[in-house]
């Protein structure tokens, strides 16, 4: 389940909301994308100030990436975000953020999610066209992608350090509602590891079922 690609949410679970924005799908229940994504944000930049020293190195649900890996995905991908809404071409915005490690973590955690949000936060910005490698999408659908990224990875860091594991739940049904109809997508790609199991039960939980459709078994 590593998301490592060149467009950060391609191959992660946003990924598939981006397919999903394209077939007609792009909604989210009961949630208003700005403050979803000021949620996610918030959430996760508050799992990782619980990060003991001894624990970024520490293996995460995705494939090969480390606690420390996985921080750097967040900060690198909102600042993605960031270059995009200002009208800058995929491959560009890659190398910008690409360039060279970052340095304090938290605090870039941080000073990027905060970037992030402000971009978005702009007047006209959620119906300005980005240039999003899986093709152009309105800022509003670009939204929900770093919401559904951030999401998800937030339960990946706290899988990974022992924290709270529970998601709001929302979002969960936002994020589930978008990746469901591209579920045999998701199973196909294997960017989710093997994708949905098919083996969940009638009663299962809706954070269940989002975590399982994108390849994690709790």
């Amino acid at each position: 389940m590593r998301h490592e690609t060149s467009a950060f949410e391609a191959r992660s679970p946003a990924g598939a909301l981006a397919a999903a924005t394209q077939a007609g799908t792009d909604r989210v229940t009961q949630v208003d994308i700005i403050e979803g994504l000021g949620q996610v944000t918030t959430d996760f930049e508050r799992r990782a100030a619980g990060i003991a020293p001894d624990q970024w190195g520490l293996p995460t649900p995705c494939e090969d990436w480390a606690v420390r890996d996985l921080v750097d995905h967040i900060i690198r991908g909102n600042r993605f975000a960031v270059l995009l809404l200002a009208g800058a071409q995929p491959a560009a915005a890659f190398a910008e953020v690409s360039a060279g490690d970052f340095g304090e973590p938290l605090s870039d955690l941080r000073s990027s999610g905060a970037e992030q949000l402000a971009a978005f936060r702009r007047p006209g910005a959620l119906d300005t066209l980005c240039h999003h490698p899986r093709g152009d999408m309105p800022g509003a659908a670009f939204a929900r992608l770093r919401l559904g990224d951030l999401l998800i990875h937030g339960w990946d860091l706290a899988r990974a350090t022992g924290g709270d594991e529970t998601l709001d739940e929302r979002l969960v049904l936002a994020a589930y509602e978008a990746y469901a109809p591209v579920a045999q997508t998701i199973a196909k790609s294997g960017n989710f590891g093997a994708g949905p199991s098919g083996t969940l039960p009638a009663d299962a939980s809706p954070q269940l079922r989002l975590l399982d459709l994108t390849g994690r078994r709790p």
